[in-house]
This record gives C-alpha cells, sequence and structure tokens, in this order.
C-alpha cells in the first residue's frame, strides 16, 4: 500500500493545484470578491484536512472524489448536466478507481453483485422503448460509475478502523454541508453568494430561503443528511467508542439536525424523525442495561434543538404544520396527479417500462425529472422486469439486515443498527422523492451507493467475528 499512499499524497496536492489554477481563472473572467475568496478558503481548507488522517491516507484517497466533485460544482454552480462538470464527475472518479486497480488485486465479496447486475439487464432493456434511447444510455454511466466507486470501497476497506474512519470522514462532509447551510439561511448572500435554491421575500413562510449545503436542492440535502443521521447518534450512545470521538459524533448530529431544519424540507423532517426513532428503539432493545439514561438524554437533546429552532424560527413550525394539509398544499397535489398518470402509463408499457430517465419527456411531467416516488419511477421507467429486480434487492438487503440485527455479535452493533435505521429513513424518504434515480442528482445518488458499500461492509465484518 506504499504505492497508493504514495499516489494518495500526489492526488491531493494534484487536486489542490488543479483548483487553484481552475479559481484564479475563474477571478480572471469575474469580478474579484471577497465571498468567492472564502467559498475557496472553505474548499482547501477541506481538502487538506487529509493530511490530518495520514495514517489512513488510503481511506481519504477512498473518500476524495466524492468530495472534489461536490465542491466544485458548488464553487462554481455547476449545473449537473453541463459538459464541464458531467467531465470531471466522470474523470474524477475514474482516475481514483484506475488508481488502486493499478496497485493491487481487487478481493472484496459483493453481496448485492446479482440484482445489481439484473438492474443494469433492465435499464438496457428499457431502452427498447424509450423516447430518448441516448439519454437512457447516458444517464446509465453515472449508474456505473456510482457502481464502480461502492465496488471500489468495498474492495479496499480491509478492517473496521478503516470503516470507522470513513464514516467520520463522511460525518465531516455533512458538518461542511450543515455550516454552509446554516449561513445560506440568513445573510449567507453576503458570505457564500447567490445560491441557486430559491429564496422568498421577508415575511413570507421562507424569510431566509431554503437551505442546500453543498447539495443540488433542499429536499435531497435533509433527505441524505437525515438518513444518514443514525449514524452520528449511534456514535455517540455506544460508550465503546472513544469518549472524543463520541462526542464528536454528538457535536456533528446538533449542528446537522439544525441544517435540517433550515431545509424547510417536510419529507426532510419525516425522514430524520423516522431513522433516528428507528435507531432509538432498537438500541433500546439491544442494550437493556443502562440504556435509559442514554435515551433520557439524546431525548432531552432533540427536545431542546426543536424548541429553540421552533421559536425562533416559526416559519419552520408552519412548515410542519403543513404536512397535515397535503391536499392544500400545491406540491402535493402535482406529485398525486403525476403518480396517477404514471401508473396509467405504466398500464401501457408495462413489461420494460418506457426508458430509464425518460419520466422527464412525458406530457405530464410538468417539467420535472422524477414523478417523486422511487417505486412507481422504477416500475414505469423499468417496466415488471426492473419492478421484479427491485423485489430481488429487497430481499437480498433485508435478509442482510436481519443478519446483521439478529444473528451476528453484538461487537459492530454500533455501525450495524444506524444501518438499519437509515434503511428505513431511506425507504420513508423515497415515497415523495427518488434522489437515486434522479438523472440530474449524479453526486447525491452516490449516497446510495456509499450507504450500500457500508451495509456490505458491516455484514462482512460482523460474519467474521461471528
Amino acid at each position: 500500500m506504499k504505492n497508493v499512499t504514495k499516489w494518495g499524497i500526489r492526488t491531493i496536492l494534484s487536486e489542490i493545484f488543479f483548483l487553484t489554477i481552475a479559481i484564479l481563472i475563474f477571478f480572471v473572467f469575474t469580478n474579484f470578491s471577497v465571498k468567492w475568496t472564502i467559498r475557496y478558503l472553505i474548499l482547501i481548507i477541506y481538502i487538506l484536512t487529509g493530511f490530518l488522517t495520514s495514517r489512513f491516507l488510503k481511506t481519504w484517497v477512498l473518500f476524495s472524489p466524492l468530495l472534489i466533485t461536490l465542491n466544485i460544482r458548488w464553487f462554481i454552480n455547476f449545473e449537473t448536466f453541463s459538459f464541464p462538470f458531467s467531465a470531471i464527475d466522470i474523470l474524477g472518479f475514474m482516475y481514483i478507481i484506475f488508481l488502486f486497480s493499478r496497485f493491487r488485486n481487487l478481493k472484496g465479496i459483493d453481496e448485492f453483485k446479482t440484482p445489481l447486475l439484473l438492474l443494469l439487464v433492465s435499464i438496457l432493456l428499457s431502452s427498447i422503448n424509450s423516447l430518448k434511447p441516448h439519454f437512457t444510455l447516458f444517464v446509465t454511466i453515472f449508474l456505473i460509475l456510482g457502481y464502480s466507486y461502492y465496488k471500489l470501497i468495498i474492495d479496499e476497506i480491509e478492517s473496521k478502523s478503516e470503516l470507522e474512519l470513513f464514516i467520520y470522514l463522511l460525518f465531516l462532509c455533512f458538518l461542511v454541508n450543515s455550516i454552509v447551510a446554516i449561513f445560506q439561511y440568513r445573510g449567507g448572500f453576503y458570505i457564500l453568494g447567490e445560491e441557486v435554491s430559491p429564496t422568498y421575500e421577508k415575511g413570507t413562510l421562507f424569510p431566509g430561503g431554503r437551505v442546500k449545503g453543498l447539495l443540488i436542492h433542499a429536499n435531497s440535502f435533509a433527505g441524505i443528511l437525515a438518513t444518514f443521521s443514525p449514524f452520528m447518534l449511534s456514535f455517540f450512545l455506544f460508550s465503546e467508542l472513544n469518549k472524543k470521538y463520541r462526542f464528536y459524533s454528538l457535536f456533528i448530529f446538533i449542528i446537522v439536525s439544525i441544517s435540517i431544519f433550515f431545509s424547510f424540507s417536510r419529507n426532510g423532517y419525516l425522514t430524520y424523525l423516522t431513522s433516528c426513532t428507528v435507531l432509538l428503539l432498537l438500541f433500546f432493545y439491544k442494550q437493556k442495561r443502562n440504556t435509559l439514561y442514554y435515551i433520557i438524554g439524546v431525548l432531552f437533546i432533540i427536545v431542546i434543538i426543536n424548541l429553540i429552532t421552533l421559536t425562533t424560527f416559526p416559519t419552520i413550525y408552519k412548515r410542519i404544520l403543513s404536512i397535515f394539509e397535503y391536499e392544500q398544499d400545491p406540491a402535493m397535489r402535482i406529485r398525486f396527479f403525476i403518480w396517477e398518470n404514471s401508473v396509467i402509463k405504466f398500464t401501457k408499457s408495462f413489461l420494460t417500462g418506457i426508458g430509464w430517465a425518460n419520466f422527464v419527456f412525458e406530457p405530464y411531467s410538468f417539467g420535472l425529472l422524477i414523478p417523486h416516488n422511487l417505486y412507481i419511477n422504477i416500475l414505469l421507467e423499468l417496466g415488471i422486469i426492473g419492478g421484479g429486480t427491485f423485489i430481488f434487492f429487497l430481499y437480498i438487503l433485508f435478509r442482510k439486515l436481519f443478519e446483521l440485527f439478529f444473528s451476528f455479535t453484538s461487537k459492530n452493533l454500533y455501525i450495524s443498527l444506524p444501518i438499519l435505521s437509515a434503511w428505513v429513513g431511506f425507504f420513508v424518504n423515497n415515497i415523495v422523492d427518488s434522489v437515486f434515480t434522479s438523472p440530474t442528482h449524479t453526486i447525491e445518488n452516490k449516497f446510495f451507493w456509499i450507504l450500500l458499500a457500508l451495509t456490505n461492509l458491516s455484514y462482512r465484518f460482523s460474519s467474521k467475528e461471528k
């Protein structure tokens, strides 16, 4: 691994060098301002933190393509389907994949290989009925890229210590996202510049605008952070972990919780509540001794965060209450209309679907790229073949999760319990959203592959200790 470490250092240095050159060129053709300088400094500090983990530099390099592409898109406000960003996204991940494949033989066991391969076959079959088959194939490239990144993670992470570090780097990513999001809420324009998320005038429901951190949309921002929140909570609850890291996890959990509220995403609120509640219930079930203190403490922290947020920002409270008035909400009425028409369309092309990523070309799509429901999305675009493949994937996934929870050693509960909770949050979130299938969320859907990789690795390490 010395070669990988050496190239890892070169990779981080070259990323900083080319990012600096690109941004200097950007300054030449735009007006230099403090806000862009601050953005640049945030990115560089973020990248350089990799050297703090020099002992596990390999893990940092594994994480770096997601980090770099995410930050570049945020810095320059690239649209996902612009050619420069698509090239950066593809080449950045392919370089890291090439880097590791050059120095070692891949050996990780992929527990989900069969359903994922069948999913790819169903996507290729769906191109038969695609209105834009070339678009289907183009979007499939990013799906294959996501799988390659997933495969790289499960191949290269060889110990629980590396897995823990990867999760801590994920926490760092969420922390930076949350801090940027909090700046975006009020007064962020003067520091970070105008963001893509819609903003509203003072006195309206969203006086500061919806925040999105480094991600592409407020809903995906809240959904992803809420899905992974159980990891931060779990790493605090389990006393087996180092006290310093436990409070590091708690601090990030609090910051992330605040930023989720500022997203004004009702689906994010529901996902956050569901995933964290499931984690606490599982923790209480598994750790029957001395857990009441932790449960009460965590609930107290969550209640305090909620009270402070709701009393300080009453518009958030109004947004939460609107969940119970969904029939009067324009966004939900559009969703219901889309779902009804999608089911009708599915019956007319039920075998192979209308084509992967082709929903946007339907006349009833309102210009939306996805029907905002993962399950309808898969049936509509991939038909019965894709739907059956998805059910097979769910069977394999929940069988592994069942074994993680009931059959394996308790030594890995601090990882396995949040994995189960995160998947529950993921499937709840995708009832009214579908980040994984959105053509414009090519970075955001990498978090699906990361969660799948964490599941695979946790299963592997737990089964060895059984």
